[in-house]
C-alpha cells in the first residue's frame, strides 16, 4: 500500500512542502506532493516529525 506525500503532510498536519524537504533529508525518493511512498517509508517521515517535536 502506498499513500501520496500531499495526504502524509495533510495527516501531520504540516505543508507538503516540509514533508517533501524531510524526504529529501531521509534519503527519499519524492519529487512532488503527488509522489507515492510506501507506508514504510511514511512511517520514517512520521518518526522523524515525532523525534523533532519531543
Amino acid at each position: 500500500m502506498k499513500i501520496r506525500v500531499n495526504e502524509l503532510a495533510k495527516a501531520l498536519n504540516v505543508d507538503t512542502s516540509d514533508v517533501i524537504a524531510v524526504c529529501t533529508i531521509l534519503d527519499l525518493p519524492v519529487t512532488s506532493r503527488i509522489s507515492s511512498l510506501s507506508l514504510l517509508d511514511a512511517k520514517r517521515v512520521t518518526d522523524y516529525y515525532e523525534e523533532r517535536n519531543k
